[in-house]
């Protein structure tokens, strides 16, 4: 995809998005940021994106540039890309330590040299996962937040085939 955003030209590359989705998708490129809205969902890259509306406002977003933003509205389900300057020790405790403040508790922990994955849960229903990686082109580190909200799906585990 990024070979048709950067290699064909603004309304080409547009078009090529919509035709590979079959026309589920509406494109726009502009200003190095590309947003792809279909029914339900939207993704956003590129330079300084904007919290997508609707982002849980109990959820701590650390100071940095939105690079990217993932919305799954049937879902209620976000992610989002954020590059910043804090180190990756000072992130993991930012984030145990604001979101407990803002009601979450942590679920699980994962820590390696390279990743910090922290999993909270504020209901049964109400979930986020934390990423904490090195950027490897800006050498900043990338915190991806995802957030997932099951409290108005009615899903019946007996209707589920396995």
């Amino acid at each position: 995809m990024s070979f048709l955003i950067t290699g064909c030209g603004k309304s080409t590359a547009e078009k090529a998005i919509e035709v590979a989705t079959n026309g589920d998708a509406s494109v726009d490129i502009d200003n190095n940021q590309v947003t792809i809205n279909t029914n339900g969902s939207s993704y956003q890259a590129g330079g300084d994106i904007e919290l997508p509306d609707g982002f849980p406002s109990d959820v701590y977003v650390v100071d940095g540039t939105i690079t990217t933003s993932y919305t799954y509205e049937v879902a209620r389900s976000y992610s989002i890309g954020i590059l910043t300057d804090e180190t990756q020790s000072e992130l993991k405790s930012l984030y145990e330590e604001q979101m407990k403040d803002k009601g979450w508790s942590i679920e699980a922990t994962a820590n390696t040299a390279d990743i910090v994955t922290i999993s909270f849960k504020k209901t049964e229903e109400r979930r986020v996962n934390v990423n904490i990686t090195k950027d490897v082109t800006t050498d900043k580190w990338l915190v991806t937040i995802t957030t997932q909200d099951t409290t108005d799906i009615n899903v019946n585990s007996a209707e589920v085939e396995e």
